[in-house]
């Protein structure tokens, strides 16, 4: 028990240790107000300069990331440390990172751990770039390297090693996790191998996280490794001076920029007691500026009397529409077409309905992943469907015909059949539905890493409400019904671009 305590100990000073060391960095970055020419060619130097003028209130930031990898470009094999870049969401730790890797020509692969949710998601992903970095012959001709497993994704990496040539072999490669904080969730032994892929792949592998939290949240206290514990680079929230500044220069250069100006300052007046966040104060701006210079289109106000400050017909305009934005901030359920002078008066919604139809359009009234959503989408379309016109639909050579036999099969159909959606929908198995869901990924060309763990989605459909199972007499294929309205999956298509009469249906209307 002492020499675990002891041993404790010991790992915190050594995390107070690098804790100090990271925050000097940054302070000694965030002081110097050019770069240092001893650390960058100028080539290299011109472009750091780029991104800090891309990225403003990300200077401090900007010099510190950009120094690590200039130093880990000139370090030793197998002494490049991991890197951990947090903050809240909104400040730029995405794009500066992205942007800087890019701009210095760094071999990285970028895997969102959101997107990739499982391990081997993730795996998949990071192989799929990193193929073409290592063995630039092939070009993408080869066959994507597929694997599951943290230790076959080593032995993938040396295999790719032996082939690379020996300048991409001595360079580092980044491997970028965003959203990093979703690795809490996976067990601990696979963040340690992570850690350790330069031991075992024969290649300068340095891992960089993006995230919310800080390092110790991965872990228990525990079960970290001292000798791993990563250089933290922290970006804090942006100011309203630097928010303001930010959106200034983001907007079209024909615009008044005192005009622009003093509705920035209004806008955060308003929102910025309930709201710091950078893109939703973006998204405010776009939608809120267009009605707030109406006035000045409709001739109720002058530009003189404008900028002679003014604003009382403008600031008396805006008002409603504050208010109606303040309502729904972080839902993005307003658009332009929903602010009109008819809904601006929030007693005038008295029930549910109305709520809902005032609020909702476009949005779906709860959240699923993308996946999710192609799924329902194909049960609806399996429920809705005839099981003839299948190939009709999901077919490149029936979608070659469906013009010329459309005419003749619609007339005939209108004489003695009705809508379906007017008799309701009707069961089909799973195997159909999974068909049409793949049929529908490739034609809207998504990745194939999607399909993972259908079946366990199309529980939680079950589970939702969304599905329901038939029968269950057959358990490898039972049959299903979709519990979903037109109007419900209407909106579901709008959210996901989907163009659902191309693929739908209807006796009596033919393809909707």
């Amino acid at each position: 028990g002492i020499n675990a305590e002891m041993g404790t100990n010991v790992t915190r000073r050594h995390m107070a240790r690098k804790r100090k060391v990271g925050e000097a960095l940054l302070v000694e970055s965030s002081s110097s107000e050019t770069i240092s020419a001893s650390n960058f060619s100028k080539g290299t130097a011109d472009c750091v300069m780029q991104v800090r003028n891309r990225w403003h209130g990300r200077e401090a930031q900007i010099d510190l990331l950009s120094s690590l990898f200039a130093e880990n470009n000139s370090g030793v094999y197998g002494s490049v440390p991991p890197i951990l870049v947090y903050g809240i969401s909104s400040t730029g730790k995405t794009g500066v990172v992205k942007d800087l890797l890019q701009s210095l020509d760094c071999l990285y692969a970028f895997v969102d751990c959101i997107q990739c949710h499982s391990q081997r998601l993730l795996l998949n992903k990071l192989s799929k770039q990193l193929q073409p970095l290592l063995d630039p012959q092939q070009k993408g001709k080869g066959p994507p390297l597929k694997t599951d497993r943290l230790d076959h994704f080593a032995r993938l990496l040396r295999s790719l090693a032996a082939k690379a040539p020996e300048d991409i072999r001595n360079r580092v490669i980044y491997l970028v996790f965003d959203s990093a904080s979703r690795l809490q969730h996976v067990e601990s032994a696979f963040i340690q191998g992570l850690l350790k892929l330069h031991e075992y792949s024969n290649l300068n592998v340095c891992c960089l996280f993006l995230t919310e939290t800080v390092w110790p949240s991965f872990w228990t206290e525990s079960a970290l490794v001292s000798s791993s514990y990563p250089i933290t680079v922290f970006f804090p929230p942006y100011s309203k001076a630097e928010m303001v500044m930010i959106l200034e220069r983001e907007s079209s250069s024909d615009m008044n920029r005192v005009l622009y100006r003093r509705f920035l300052d209004l806008l955060f007046q308003t929102f910025e007691p309930v709201c710091r966040d950078l893109n939703e104060f973006r998204y405010l701006a776009n939608l809120l500026f267009p009605k707030y210079i109406a006035p000045l289109q409709q001739g109720d106000a002058t530009t003189a009397s404008v900028t002679a400050m003014d604003v009382g017909i403008l600031y008396k305009h805006i008002s409603p529409y504050f208010r109606r934005v303040l309502q729904t901030l972080f839902h993005h359920d307003v658009g332009l077409e929903d602010l009109t002078e008819s809904n601006l008066d929030l007693n005038s919604i008295s029930t549910e309905a109305e709520l809902i139809a005032g609020s909702v359009r476009g949005k779906l009234e709860f959240e699923l992943p993308l996946s999710s959503k192609y799924l329902l989408l194909s049960s609806y379309l399996a429920s809705y469907n005839p099981v003839q016109f299948d190939k009709q639909f999901f077919t490149k050579q029936g979608r070659k015909r469906v013009r010329k036999s459309s005419k003749s099969v619609h007339k005939s159909s209108r004489k003695h059949h009705i809508s379906q959606r007017l008799l309701g929908p009707k069961s089909f198995g799973l195997d159909r539905m999974v068909a049409i869901y793949q049929t529908l990924m490739k034609i809207e060309e998504y990745d194939d890493d999607l399909t993972a763990d259908v079946y366990s989605q199309i529980t939680s459909l079950v589970n939702l409400g969304l599905l329901s199972r038939v029968s269950t007499d057959i358990l490898d294929a039972p049959k299903l019904k979709c519990n979903v309205s037109f109007d419900f999956i209407s909106i579901l298509c709008r959210n996901i671009k989907f163009k659902l009469s191309e693929y739908l249906y209807d006796p009596g209307l033919g393809a909707i």
